[in-house]
């Protein structure tokens, strides 16, 4: 079945396109994810903050069966008012789009692509840095009431085993030697080069483009370690606090 969609170029929406989808009052959101996914998270974080009800359906990370109906295999991908979105940067700025007209700096945009390319490759050897840590991290899937009892013991333990087997070449890759203090050392540049001492990345008013990212990618691991062992990060803690306070309630109405 072909996909009634609309794939975004690069990371980002047209402008054209963004007009098309804005013209409506009221948009009706489906988000297919994984619930630990921070890509997925940033989207969700978007919505939460600008108040767009949304429902999520979770996608079975081994059969991936929830996406049979589309071409794309891949997670976060939006079904919005019938069109397929995908990239967690176009969710992100056609959401915006319908709230606000202001467009996010230059800046904003460079320490989202920082968060994109630099602390999100950080976060899967962090969590799964053991087997213990790896199991814990796939606990969202005994939690999914739509998973049986069998299959969510199956798919938690093949994932947390393969995931595991998978830190080393994931480091090698992206030439981290450890992780913990990589993880800390992009923090501190968090913290040093983007806050700079402000409330938000994006000033004293409100959370920007970038402030949501890192929060939605940091959100997506609360109740495991690394959350924690990031949490111990003084300057991180209360930025995240500022933007937990922006955010809010959760603005998602179903869990399918």
């Amino acid at each position: 079945m072909k996909m009634n969609s609309v794939l975004s170029q690069g990371r980002r929406l047209s402008s054209a396109m963004l007009k098309r989808f804005s013209s409506a009052a009221t948009h009706s959101v489906e988000l297919y994810q994984y619930e630990v996914c921070p890509f997925c998270a940033k989207a969700k974080a978007t919505m939460d903050y600008y108040k767009v009800p949304y429902s999520t359906v979770e996608v079975n990370p081994l059969s991936k069966k929830e996406l049979a109906f589309s071409e794309y295999k891949k997670v976060p991908l939006a079904v919005i008012d019938g069109k397929h979105v995908i990239e967690s940067d176009a969710i992100m700025d056609l959401v915006r789009g319908w709230k606000t007209k202001e467009k996010p700096s230059a800046d904003e945009l460079k320490w989202r692509d920082w968060a994109n390319q630099k602390l999100v490759v950080c976060l899967p050897p962090n969590l799964y840095r053991n087997l213990p840590e790896s199991w814990d991290s796939f606990k969202y899937i005994s939690q999914n009431n739509k998973f049986g009892l069998a299959q969510s013991l199956y798919v938690r333990s093949v994932g947390s085993v393969f995931m595991r087997m998978m830190k080393g070449r994931m480091m090698k890759k992206h030439g981290i030697t450890e992780e913990r203090q990589h993880l800390m050392s992009l923090l501190n540049i968090w913290a040093a080069d983007a806050l700079m001492g402000k409330k938000f990345q994006a000033g004293e008013d409100k959370p920007g483009v970038a402030d949501l990212a890192v929060f939605g990618m940091l959100r997506s691991m609360e109740g495991v370690p690394t959350f924690d062992y990031c949490m111990k990060h003084d300057v991180v803690r209360n930025w995240y606090t500022n933007v937990e306070e922006a955010v809010g309630e959760s603005s998602r109405t179903a869990i399918n």
